[in-house]
C-alpha cells in the first residue's frame, strides 16, 4: 500500500503530504465479526460459499479513507 500510495502522490506538491496506512487490511470471514489479520504461517484456506469482507484504509494528509468489498468465495449468493 505504501508503494502505490507513492506512485499517486509524487509529485512537487504532494511530496510534503503526510500518506501511509490509516486502517490495516484485514480479512472477516463468515461468523468473524472482527477484523482477521491472518499471520503467515496461519493455515486457514476460504472453501466455497465462504462470506468474507476485505478491508483496507489509507491516510492522505491527514485524511482518512476506508474501504470495504463483501464477496461469496465461488459466487454463489443464496440472498437477494
Amino acid at each position: 500500500m505504501e508503494e502505490e500510495l507513492t506512485k499517486v502522490f509524487s509529485g512537487k506538491k504532494s511530496k510534503k503530504l503526510e500518506r501511509g496506512i490509516a486502517f490495516p487490511c484485514c480479512i472477516s470471514v463468515n461468523e468473524v465479526c472482527g477484523h482477521f489479520s491472518p499471520l503467515q504461517e496461519d493455515t486457514k484456506t476460504l472453501k466455497t460459499e465462504d462470506l468474507v469482507k476485505i478491508q483496507l484504509g489509507a491516510h492522505i494528509d491527514g485524511y482518512p479513507a476506508e474501504c470495504g468489498h463483501t464477496i461469496v468465495v465461488g459466487g454463489k449468493s443464496k440472498g437477494k
